[in-house]
């Protein structure tokens, strides 16, 4: 199976909208060299014998959810567009709906969903976890396992909060946690913080690996 990837498209608008083109039609623009998805199919960019599938970027995984031989059924404005080529014309939603594309090896393969993510982990856990990512040092996981000190990283989201309650009650938090919860919005302020900013689902992703821990 040969697949070529067309990339991720974006939408956009006219500053000033031409003279005699029907208001509300949408449009969206290649993210790579900026061609007009409508030119696109226009030239022949996409072949007359090839399957087309919109991808819709979910967890990071980039998954098939639209595959059809006519182009013109699609619109990818925030998605991606691959072409299979030697692939099942006569039923292609079938045989390729809720594949997985892997934009670096170039594959698609059977979408395996991931695991759930913990409402809850140690505070132990927690420790090890912050430090094996280098958000805390080792010796700062060390001492709060012993309740001594709050770690920099952490005091500085702490130091960020409007009030002096708020303040005060992570404080409290992180000295007396016994679990740590997916859900506390200093998780997402501490990731926030960080630069670059940790996504969401790169933290659902630590809270499943240090689970185990």
């Amino acid at each position: 199976m040969h697949i070529f990837d067309h990339g991720t498209w974006s939408a956009y608008t006219f500053n000033t909208w031409p003279a005699g083109l029907p208001l509300g039609i949408a449009f969206c623009k290649s993210d790579i060299d900026g061609v007009d998805w409508y030119d696109y199919q226009r030239v022949g960019d996409l072949s007359h014998e090839s399957v087309k599938a919109v991808c819709f970027n979910e967890g990071g995984f980039w998954i098939v959810k639209i595959a059809t031989v006519d182009g013109s059924r699609l619109f990818p404005e925030g998605r991606r567009v691959i072409e299979i080529y030697d692939g099942d014309l006569d039923a292609p939603q079938d045989a390729y709906g809720g594949m997985v594309y892997d934009p670096a090896t170039n594959t698609l393969s059977a979408y395996t969903p991931p695991a759930a993510v913990p409402n809850e982990i140690t505070r132990r856990q927690l420790l090890i976890g912050l430090q094996s990512v280098g958000l805390i040092t080792a010796q700062e996981a060390i001492d709060s396992s012993r309740g001594v000190g709050v770690p920099a990283g952490i005091q500085a989201v702490i130091n960020e909060l409007p009030t002096a309650a708020l303040k005060t009650a992570a404080t409290i938090t992180w000295y007396s946690m016994s679990v740590a919860y997916r859900s506390d919005p200093l998780v997402a302020a501490l990731a926030a913080a960080q630069d670059p900013a940790v996504p969401s689902e790169q933290i659902d992703q630590y809270w499943r690996d240090w689970s185990s821990l």
